[in-house]
């Protein structure tokens, strides 16, 4: 990592006094793991919030019990172009799996592929 001390206070690219002590100084850990088309997640560790981020609007539909029963939730806009969704998935066990797919909301058009994240560790 680049010695902050070399850099000017204020200069661009250069992390506040804040994001230093968040992320560098105390080493606060993101309690997210995201899944992208170009990032296809397979696994991840038990207690993480699952974020699948797209490119366009969708509606995913997903399951924690192999279809048996299945939700629905609508992406939203980040602001960077980017559509995301978080799945919690706080409540299931370790070893037990999220499958999901996606209808693109734009062009009404079932992604016909699933996907499947399982959790690991305790």
């Amino acid at each position: 990592m680049t010695n902050l001390v070399d850099f000017a206070p204020g200069a661009p690219g250069i992390p506040s006094p804040q994001t230093v002590a968040r992320y560098v100084t105390s080493k606060s850990p993101s309690t997210l793991r995201i899944w992208r088309f170009n990032n296809q997640l397979t696994t991840i560790p038990h207690g993480k919030t699952l974020r699948l981020e797209l490119e366009a609007a969708a509606s995913v539909h997903w399951s924690t019990n192999q279809w048996q029963d299945a939700a629905d939730v609508v992406t939203r806009e980040s602001g960077l172009g980017t559509h995301f969704v978080d799945l919690d998935t706080s409540s299931l066990d370790a070893d037990q799996s999220v499958v999901f797919t996606f209808l693109w909301t734009d062009v009404d058009r079932w992604e016909n592929a699933d996907f499947t994240v399982q959790l690991v560790g305790k």
